[in-house]
């Protein structure tokens, strides 16, 4: 069966392009549940994974943005994620198979469509013309690392989140590893928002400024969306 979604305004949320992002996997989910699916296929390719790479770059998303897309994700699986675009066009018109482009992806008032449309064609052309490849092969190659530091970091993030509050130890906290720590407050403020994107890396890094400081005077701020207070050696992370 063909579903269609028109999103109120309303559930617009900050950044147009994570917020539609959002908007758009919440339905996916919806239906997967309402039709008793146990996985949802998405067609992001070779092509995709570069730009979401450079995306994260860009914005700082730390490890997790050169690790960027998996072939599976909890519910979400993306068969043509080794395949590129290039590939796909050939093979549906071998085929003969029609198609629908998007006329949201020639917009450049994206992110993606602008690393997609100016980005990734001057890197082409001025550095190395399989960019994509090597960024798709290079994602894959720090998965296994990322993979490391966010199995520690959920341990410990899941084990002082309660009812979209966050309560711990900032003397046990920063005994963790530099990098468990920053992947840590990134599953945090997923768990507290109840959001799959994550806080951007110069976020994280006040919040780890609040964690870490020494000032008599109870230190609070409020980041991302997040309030963060300290008293004494107590760390509470709360929306």
């Amino acid at each position: 069966p063909l579903s269609v979604h028109t999103p109120n305004k309303s559930q617009y949320k900050g950044n147009l392009e994570n917020s539609l992002r959002n908007i758009r996997y919440e339905y996916f989910e919806s239906l997967r549940k309402e039709l008793g699916f146990d996985l949802i296929a998405v067609a992001h390719n070779q092509d995709d994974q570069a730009e979401t790479v450079l995306m994260r770059i860009i914005r700082g998303g730390g490890l997790n943005g050169l690790s960027a897309m998996k072939v599976k994700s909890g519910n979400l699986i993306r068969p043509l994620l080794g395949t590129s675009k290039e590939q796909i066009l050939a093979y549906n018109k071998q085929h003969k198979l029609k198609f629908r482009l998007d006329k949201s992806n020639k917009e450049e008032k994206f992110m993606r469509n602008k690393i997609r449309h100016k980005l990734i064609p001057y890197l082409e052309k001025s550095f190395n013309p399989s960019i994509k490849k090597t960024l798709g092969d290079w994602s894959i190659a720090v998965a296994d690392d990322y993979d490391f530091i966010d199995s520690s970091a959920e341990r410990f993030a899941l084990s002082v989140c309660k009812n979209k509050c966050a309560h711990f130890s900032a003397k046990e906290f920063l005994r963790l590893n530099i990098a468990i720590q920053r992947q840590a407050l990134r599953i945090i403020f997923r768990q507290i928002k109840d959001c799959k994107y994550d806080i951007e890396s110069k976020q994280a890094e006040e919040l780890l400024k609040v964690i870490k400081s020494t000032k008599n005077k109870s230190p609070k701020a409020q980041i991302g969306g997040l309030k963060v207070l300290k008293k004494g050696d107590n760390i509470e992370i709360f929306c």
